[in-house]
């Protein structure tokens, strides 16, 4: 929930021409650490990539590390819509499509292991994030309404998680 509002107060900030203060900066760190988003001054804008974590992997993620909950939301339903949310706000921004990257539970605990670091580690996911980028498993976004949801749910874009979003 403090994500939601962190970004929406950052979001009406930016309309009003407001200048950047210490919540916005906190609303932009939220953004990298919630969602593993790989730093746009690294890498070319045109190809923004997020990762997310598909459903069995949320689930694998949550009971390995319990304390990441606190971050990703600590249901399926929560994280995904936050994810659906960010990534309208992401295309209402005028930024290109995005490419997801799905993580994999075992691949995130293997590269803490390699890298020596945690996995609840902020800066140890958003190395892994950057890791997939070179290893993709990619799932563009948006979906046509009628295609398969990027969620991997299986269900229309348009009875998933399209309307998550609008919320």
């Amino acid at each position: 929930m403090t994500f939601v509002l962190a970004q929406e107060r950052h979001q009406l900030r930016r309309n009003l021409d407001l200048p950047h203060d210490e919540y916005d900066i906190l609303a932009d760190r939220l953004v990298d650490i919630v969602h593993g988003v790989l730093d746009a001054q690294e890498r070319d804008y045109e190809d923004a990539a997020l990762m997310f974590w598909p459903r069995p992997e949320f689930d694998r993620l949550i009971l390995r590390w319990p304390v990441l909950a606190e971050e990703y939301g600590p249901t399926w339903d929560d994280y995904r819509t936050t994810v659906q949310r960010y990534l309208e706000q992401w295309s209402e921004s005028g930024s290109p499509r995005v490419t997801l990257l799905a993580g994999a539970v075992d691949e995130l605990a293997h590269y803490a292991d390699d890298n020596r670091g945690d996995p609840t580690d902020p800066a140890v996911r958003e190395g892994y994030a950057q890791h997939l980028q070179d290893h993709p498993r990619e799932t563009a976004w948006p979906p046509g309404r009628n295609q398969a949801c990027w969620c991997g749910s299986q269900l229309k874009y348009k009875k998933c998680c399209l309307p998550r979003g609008r919320i």
